[in-house]
């Protein structure tokens, strides 16, 4: 059994809030239809929007972290994609919070190996375990 880890790193993790789209939102909720070529889509159609300055008025992530959150967006659906796909290999993001790292400028209320702990609890976790899952402090939440 192998455990992928896709780290998130201090945004709001219910990302899916900020694409206000009702098609677009209901396109990136479901599972069984996303595709690694449907996340390159949304994520292409998204920076183009976004370049010419419509990622809002057609529905997208927008304001200062737009593209970190459709980042993640992608990261959360790529997630659900590998858990689909690779049968036998559990596939999980997680946030780890507000974490005192030079990434936060050590402004963090977490320290490092709280940071951790939803990471190395889901590394040990026993089978079974979800799949296909966001959690942060080791709880699955929507992405």
């Amino acid at each position: 059994i192998v455990v992928l880890l896709l780290l998130q790193r201090e945004i709001d993790f219910l990302l899916l809030d900020q694409i206000v789209s009702p098609s677009l939102r209901q396109e990136m909720e479901n599972p069984k239809h996303l595709t690694e070529e449907r996340i390159d889509l949304y994520v292409n159609r998204f920076l183009q929007d976004f370049c010419e300055g419509n990622a809002r008025f057609k529905g997208w992530p927008s304001g200062e972290y737009a593209v970190y959150s459709m980042s993640k967006l992608a990261v959360n659906a790529y997630t659900r994609v590998l858990a689909r796909e690779l049968h036998k290999t559990y596939v999980n993001c997680m946030h780890p919070g507000y974490v005192k790292t030079d990434m936060t400028k050590h402004q963090g209320y977490l320290s490092p190996k709280k940071g951790a702990d939803t990471a190395v609890w889901l590394a040990l976790h026993p089978p079974p375990l979800p799949s296909g899952k966001f959690f942060y402090q080791r709880k699955p939440f929507s992405f």
